[in-house]
């Protein structure tokens, strides 16, 4: 397989040259260079970054690796929830299937008819699991976040656990951010729109609640492709543009798990700043399926938009994944 930066880069040109565009690489970018610049057939122009958001690796700790292929083996992934779990404090030896129990009957109790966030954690301690310890500076802890599939995922094959994280939860926000902050620094005075091509480049794809969360820093689902963005506190967590910053970045395309193999079946979608100082041409809006921000009695929404395939755009058949001759 090549490299995901170069191959993703490659592809991103391929993709605009698609769209109609004439493109430039490497333009000059103040003191920078950007990956692209394009020009639409309609004339509008706009620079675009392709980078790859890479997932934060899994604990590679001995006895946390037995823990999660035990849970993978006694328990079944229900199909409406997506699993994570973080790990706090020293595990010693590996704990036997009997004392993984709680857990086991912990998810399989979880409702399929009442889909919703919950966390629980499991403490280790002289030989036993209790929920909720009340001190964690000893032993080990394990906290297990369920949160509903997104619609395209629900009913899926897929292991319970893909991996411990340590140390703080598995966020699948964070890399999305971190991959868009590092092209931001490169670009500050950048004179006219940027679009960042971000390749969510994972075994365990992000939802739409992380690509929420690392734009606006909030979500709450409101119904089937909406979501409440407009916090009710004052709290957010740090994101690209919930604070309205960062407005140099007009949009995100945002593609899920591509690579020459998954192509005829990747997605991607188009995430628009409401905010942005240069707006993204409308080109992209209509080539893509999108999320755009709405204002309803002064509370903002991100609603989804569906919108041609990835593999009609790109002219890859969704049984192949050799390019059409044209």
């Amino acid at each position: 397989m090549p490299n995901p930066n170069d191959y993703f880069e490659e592809f991103t040109g391929k993709l605009l040259r698609k769209l109609g565009c004439r493109i430039e690489r490497e333009p000059p970018v103040g003191n920078g260079l950007a990956d692209f610049h394009a020009t639409t057939p309609d004339n509008d122009e706009f620079y675009v970054e392709a980078t790859v958001a890479e997932h934060r690796p899994f604990s590679n700790k001995p006895t946390e690796a037995d823990v999660c292929d035990k849970l993978n083996d006694m328990c079944s992934n229900p199909g409406m929830y997506c699993f994570n779990a973080h790990a706090q404090g020293e595990l010693s030896q590996k704990l036997s299937k009997k004392t993984l129990l709680p857990i086991k009957e912990w998810i399989e109790e979880l409702s399929t008819t009442e889909v919703k966030r919950i966390t629980q954690t499991f403490s280790y301690r002289n030989e036993t699991l209790t929920i909720e310890a009340r001190d964690l500076s000893t032993g080990w802890t394990l906290t297990i976040n369920a949160r509903p599939r997104s619609e395209d995922y629900q009913g899926t094959h897929a292991p319970l656990l893909g991996g411990i994280g340590g140390g703080g939860a598995v966020d699948s926000a964070k890399p999305l951010l971190t991959a868009a902050k590092a092209k931001l620094r490169q670009h500050k005075d950048i004179p006219g729109p940027l679009l960042l091509a971000i390749n969510d480049f994972g075994d365990f794809p992000s939802e739409r609640i992380d690509v929420t969360l690392a734009l606006f820093g909030w979500e709450q689902g409101v119904e089937k492709g909406l979501s409440r963005i407009s916090s009710p506190s004052v709290r957010r967590q740090r994101s690209l543009w919930g604070n309205r910053e960062n407005t140099t970045v007009s949009a995100i395309l945002l593609f899920h798990e591509l690579t020459p193999r998954a192509l005829p079946h990747a997605k991607v979608c188009l995430y628009e700043n409401p905010w942005a100082k240069y707006p993204i041409p409308s080109l992209l809006r209509t080539s893509f399926p999108h999320a755009l921000v709405e204002e309803k009695q002064g509370i903002q929404y991100l609603r989804w938009y569906p919108g041609p395939r990835l593999s009609s755009i790109s002219g890859y058949s969704s049984r192949t994944s050799t390019p059409r001759r044209t």
